[in-house]
C-alpha cells in the first residue's frame, strides 16, 4: 500500500483485534497500523465486523 502524501511504500506495524470491551470501535473487528518511513505519516485501517468474526 502506498502513502497518500508521498507515494512511498507503507510499513506494516501490526494488527489489533478489537473486542466488545473497546467501545470506541464497536462495528470493527481488526485495526491495522501502517506508517511511512519517508514522511512519517501514520495510517489506521479498520476492518468492518462481519459474520465470520
Amino acid at each position: 500500500m502506498k502513502c497518500y502524501w508521498c507515494d512511498n511504500e507503507l510499513i506494516w506495524g501490526g494488527d489489533i483485534d478489537i473486542d466488545e470491551s473497546m467501545p470506541t470501535y464497536p462495528e470493527f473487528s481488526v485495526m491495522t497500523n501502517l506508517s511511512c518511513s519517508k514522511c512519517f505519516s501514520e495510517v489506521e485501517v479498520l476492518k468492518k465486523r462481519d459474520a465470520f468474526d
